[in-house]
């Protein structure tokens, strides 16, 4: 079981800086990587942000990255938000990047969460269209799009993919043409063809980032000033524990477990303030 903390005991989570509004981080090819809404990808070596450089493809596909997964086959995945279209780079030169929008007659909008479970599927929370899609490669092979028969697919944002199915940080946004309702819900999905999901938690707020610290406990972010990261017990939905980040972090986005670490990176404030990385333990 995975444990939380701040910095040291008592002190609350500290925000590490030098990374530019990161919305998501994973390791790729001996280097953490994070995705910035300011259409650069941040390379670094380690937690403390050290050594961080800067990477654009040539034709500079990004706009606005936000989640990153990683591809046994196809490499580091880019869900390229409001480029609407999913980047893969198959190395951290970023001269071959290979740009998928979908299929000519359901192209994405604005796709969001993104992960790859174990037989290879690629897995998107398509935001804008308020659905969820998977497909085999980069050429949209087997092309899927999840039934949600219940209708509870509205502005997903953060996908986690595990032998026990697919988990989704879910919003409701008062936006034209997507599934209504209010606040936030935590779906488990067991099975993707079945086209049903499970509500594991309601929340007030809406979601951002989700990760699970073992397989009763899951970290929740919630779209709020201040900003702030929850833990809830999946077995009953219920909030165990709510933990503010600084105030400088603005928005607890994506949610990483690397190497035991859990670790929340932070938008930024409205005021212009880049965000960073929380490490809670």
């Amino acid at each position: 079981m995975l444990c939380l903390a701040g910095t040291a005991a008592g002190d609350p989570p500290e925000l590490r800086t030098g990374l530019e509004h990161p919305a998501h981080v994973v390791r790729f090819a001996g280097r953490l990587v994070a995705a910035e809404l300011d259409n650069h990808l941040a390379l670094f070596r380690d937690l403390r942000i050290t050594d961080v450089q800067r990477l654009v493809p040539p034709g500079k596909p990004f706009a606005a990255p936000h989640f990153l997964a990683v591809h046994p086959r196809d490499g580091l995945l880019v869900s390229n938000g409001w480029g609407s279209s999913i980047v893969a780079l198959p190395d951290l030169n970023g001269a071959a990047a290979t740009v998928f929008s979908g299929p000519v007659n359901s192209r994405l909008t604005a796709p969001h969460g993104l992960c790859v479970d174990a037989n290879g599927w690629i897995y998107v929370a398509d935001s804008l269209n308020s659905r969820l899609v998977r497909f085999r490669n980069l050429a949209g092979r087997d092309w899927q799009v999840f039934a949600d028969h219940q209708r509870q697919v509205a502005y997903g944002r953060q996908l986690v993919c595990r032998d026990d199915g697919l988990w989704l940080a879910n919003s409701f946004e008062q936006r034209p043409g997507l599934n209504p309702g209010s606040g936030g819900t935590l779906l488990h999905i067991k099975d993707f063809a079945s086209g049903e999901a499970r509500v594991v938690a309601r929340f007030d707020e809406k979601l951002t980032g989700i990760a699970a610290l073992n397989d009763n406990q899951w970290l929740v972010g919630l779209w709020r000033a201040p900003p702030v990261v929850a833990v809830i017990d999946v077995r009953n939905g219920t909030t165990i524990r709510r933990i503010t980040l600084p105030a400088a972090c603005g928005v607890a986005y994506g949610i990483s477990v690397l190497e035991d670490r859990q670790v929340v990176a932070c938008l930024g404030t409205e005021a212009g303030g880049a965000g960073g990385l929380v490490v809670l333990n």
